[in-house]
């Protein structure tokens, strides 16, 4: 173990206390070797010293030769690769030259156009030659694409250019549409072909498009299934696993009829095998297929079903790839021993089941939602011993564990600086990780900002939050002008709720709440992380002074326009505007305006139903469909909420709190009384013209300290932009109760969590699950009395609720410590034979109730 420490003096502020760093031993293995890196990025052939003789003893000097070898592998490809791109460049002359173009002049301006063709900031107008047309009228294009015979049929090459000139999102569906429609279908094509063109091609296309592409592919053996060749199957089958349900119950089971129904043809196929006929056979690549979209739709009846089959029907067993689409399946359910006990079997199977990078990555992700970063580190250690390569996704997920492991003082072992900063030290072991080169950049922002937010780094956070948001809303909105031009006008709304990433925005709200300002980030004392730190918040331009884009006031984030901020009034500034923002899909939608049209539509709802259910029913229907419409839900949930309500309270700020507790969260009791309040009075006189009915509000905003008199359409309307609480929520106001020491917060913060234990809400979760929410809740109940120090009363629920709760020392350590200092011997003898009690948790208490 080593312990460093460092003294921090930072300008405007003065000195700053030490922080020692605790760096985890290496373990009881012994120590590893170091690797031998190749530091320079040009190698040429003469500096190899190929005649020279090595000393073949010596590993060291072997590693640096393979790694020079390496490295002039890589540039002798690059060249080549430039190479070929000259010779087609020549080649696409000749080609305009032999079409007409033998103009040497025209010939260069449209060598040049394409030449920049790739470069994303050209844009066509009405006085610019636009190169797409050019490229889409151009002759013999689409043979690239598709044999002669199918271009007759389709009769578009106009239409088969634009589905398939851009390889990374080809539109194969309005082609096999096309096919479909056409007389011939794929009849008279050729086997190699189809197999070409086709077969080997097609991939991403809906279910109906795969339905139909069945259909052609069986009229095109005339129905005889015997027919139909491997080829065809595994085409069927990726494209199957390929289709994304997105949640769909419906699809997913479609999707697995197809693929059972193809299995029974196949064997239907095989008992009627005639002589001398090739027959099509399964493989793994099949099997790859039906397990990953089982995996996908987590069906776990499928999935064996699929293993079942092909393992007694087929004779294939699962390889490499099997296994750790069953271990992601596994880490998906939450079952970790499973997918542990799986991984143990693939390095004793053989060398072809041994675990690669993707296994191990997969593992590191289990680590991470285990919260055990032992067994990350040991995991990356096995992959070096193993000379496995980390790919970008391990260091991700094995810093994003160490992060995630540090926010939990009892999973940290009170290491959790020392944790985030080796999560920093192993992203550093890649340059293009920290330096967001390469691909996976979501997940490496996404890692980055998980280290930022437990280590309260707002400053690098808000940073990687800017870039990564601002750069996906650019290239939506290019996206967006791309498709449709000038046709339509842009819509905001819908970019931002595509560039918005909820994930980050969390992060974000946890840097804010674990800010101090007297506290220097961690990152600052590792020099490399240090020089990453500046780089990339420098890199930032807040004031948009550099700013040349075309998104204008619509494509920017409500933040401050300094690099660091330094006080807490600029964190809860700052957070409240970029809360509001995701809420609002940038800014697009006022979520504090009252529109006319309320009342009235409130009005109609009440004069359709005479039942106080009825009108309850149809008005949450309502309040759900102004939710979907005008407000973001992948930002209003119960876990950004949390985080966003965690900021005043960790900053000091108790009006602060009070007001984003009522302004987005209220009781079911709360809507209940309002509810029954508009209805009741409605009924009891005339109907109104519109709804002018002053309630005072009761529940939440008396609980709060929030009074006052509210339209009763308002309340309703705005339960738009408001969660209903749960015991999360109440967990929340207790801690804000303890941090500002308040007794009426907490008394009515307790009554309100009783009345939701008796709400079916509460009582549909599992009995562990209430149990353990019941727990948390009782020990903030403890926390607060003896902050209070109201030391009996603490006592009192303990002694009052052993028999149904598992009390354990974290859950008292206050407690205790307070006992001690006021020398209270009866009370730590009672509180300690309660804690150090061996028997069995059980559940029939309540805890939180009247």
């Amino acid at each position: 173990m080593i312990v460093r420490n460092f003294d921090f003096v930072r300008p405007g502020i003065g000195f700053l206390s030490k922080r020692f760093v605790v760096i985890p031993a290496a373990g009881k293995n012994a120590r590893r070797r170091r690797n031998v890196r190749n530091t320079r990025k040009d190698v040429s052939l003469d500096e190899l010293e190929l005649d020279n003789k090595m000393d073949l003893n010596d590993p060291r000097e072997l590693e640096f030769k393979l790694r020079q070898l390496r490295e002039f592998t890589k540039n002798l490809q690059a060249q080549i690769r430039v190479a070929d791109g000259v010779t087609k460049k020549e080649a696409a002359q000749q080609e305009m030259q032999d079409n007409g173009l033998s103009d040497e002049k025209e010939a260069q301006d449209t060598a040049s156009l394409i030449l920049s063709a790739n470069t994303r900031d050209m844009r066509s107008t009405h006085d610019e030659v636009n190169l797409s047309n050019f490229i889409l009228s151009a002759p013999g294009q689409a043979k690239k694409f598709l044999p002669q015979v199918l271009l007759e049929r389709i009769n578009d090459n106009e239409l088969v250019l634009k589905s398939l000139i851009n390889y990374r999102h080809r539109n194969w569906n309005i082609l096999i549409s096309k096919l479909h429609d056409c007389p011939e279908k794929l009849r008279g094509v050729s086997k190699r072909s189809l197999n070409t063109f086709l077969l080997s091609k097609i991939n991403h296309i809906s279910l109906e498009s795969v339905q139909r592409l069945d259909f052609m592919l069986t009229d095109y053996v005339d129905n005889d299934d015997t027919k139909l060749t491997t080829a065809m199957y595994e085409c069927l089958f990726l494209n199957l696993s390929n289709i994304k349900t997105a949640k769909n119950a419906t699809t997913a089971s479609k999707v697995l009829a197809h693929m059972e129904t193809l299995l029974q043809r196949f064997d239907k196929a095989q008992n009627s095998e005639p002589e001398g006929q090739a027959m099509a056979q399964m493989n793994q690549f099949i099997l790859n297929c039906c397990t990953k979209f089982a995996s996908q739709v987590v069906d776990s009846s499928k999935m064996n079903y699929f293993l079942t089959k092909f393992r007694e029907d087929y004779n294939i067993l699962p390889n490499r790839e099997n296994y750790t689409t069953i271990v992601q399946y596994y880490t998906k359910l939450g079952l970790g021993k499973q997918a542990w006990d799986v991984f143990a079997t693939m390095k004793f199977l053989s060398a072809a089941h041994r675990p690669d990078a993707k296994t191990y990555a997969s593992m590191l992700e289990l680590c991470a939602k285990e919260k055990n970063y032992a067994r990350a580190i040991d995991l990356y250690n096995e992959m070096t011993d193993l000379k496995i390569d980390p790919s970008t996704e391990s260091l991700n997920a094995l810093a994003k564990t160490l992060a995630i492991t540090s926010g939990d003082p009892v999973s940290s072992e009170g290491k959790g600086e020392s944790l985030r900063l080796l999560g920093w030290k192993y992203l550093h072991q890649n340059d293009d990780l920290v330096n967001l080169r390469g691909r996976n950049l979501e997940s490496t922002i996404m890692t980055m900002m998980t280290l930022c937010a437990y280590d309260g780094d707002v400053g690098l956070a808000r940073a990687l939050y800017y870039k990564y948001i601002t750069a996906k809303f650019a290239d939506n909105l290019h996206r967006w002008k791309v498709k449709f031009g000038d046709t339509r006008n842009i819509d905001y709304k819908y970019i931002w709720m595509k560039s918005l990433n909820p994930f980050l925005f969390n992060y974000l709200m946890l840097a804010y709440a674990n800010f101090l300002p007297n506290k220097l980030p961690l990152l600052m004392g590792f020099d490399k992380g240090a020089i990453t730190r500046r780089n990339l918040i420098n890199s930032v331009d807040y004031e948009h002074k550099f700013d040349q884009s075309e998104n204008g006031v619509l494509g920017r984030l409500p933040m401050l326009p300094v690099s660091h901020l330094n006080s807490s009034t600029q964190i809860l500034a700052e957070s409240r505007a970029v809360w509001q923002f995701n809420l609002e899909f940038g800014g697009t939608v006022d979520i504090r305006a009252y529109p006319e049209h309320v009342s009235k539509s409130i009005n109609q709802l009440l004069s359709s139903t005479s039942s106080l259910e009825g009108f309850t029913f149809d008005m949450l229907r309502q309040i759900a469909d102004w939710k979907s419409n005008l407000i973001n839900q992948n930002v209003l949930n119960i876990i950004s909420l949390s985080s966003y309500l965690t900021i005043p309270i960790k900053l000091g700020d108790k009006t602060e709190f009070l007001l984003r507790f009522s302004e987005f969260s209220y009781d079911q009791q709360q809507l209940n009384d309002q509810i029954s309040n508009v209805f009741t009075q409605t009924k009891r006189a005339t109907l109104p013209s519109s709804l002018e009915f002053s309630q005072q509000v009761t529940g939440d905003s008396e609980a709060v300290g929030v009074g006052g008199s509210t339209n009763a359409a308002k309340f309703l309307y705005f339960l738009k932009h408001k969660v209903l609480r749960n015991s999360v929520l109440y967990e929340v106001a207790m801690k804000a109760a303890i941090k500002f020491k308040d007794v009426d917060l907490a008394k009515k913060t307790w009554e309100s969590r009783g009345a939701f234990r008796k709400s079916s809400a509460f009582q549909r979760l599992a009995p562990n699950d209430r149990a353990a929410k019941d727990r948390t809740f009782a020990a903030l109940m403890v926390d607060f009395f003896t902050s209070q120090e109201m030391y009996t009363d603490a006592m009192g629920i303990i002694m009052s609720s052993q028999r149904h709760i598992d009390w354990s020392y974290s859950m008292v350590k206050m407690l205790h410590n307070k006992l001690l200092e006021i020398e209270d011997g009866t009370s730590i003898r009672i509180l300690l034979e309660i804690v150090n009690k061996r028997t069995k948790p059980g559940y029939k208490g309540a805890i939180g109730s009247n």
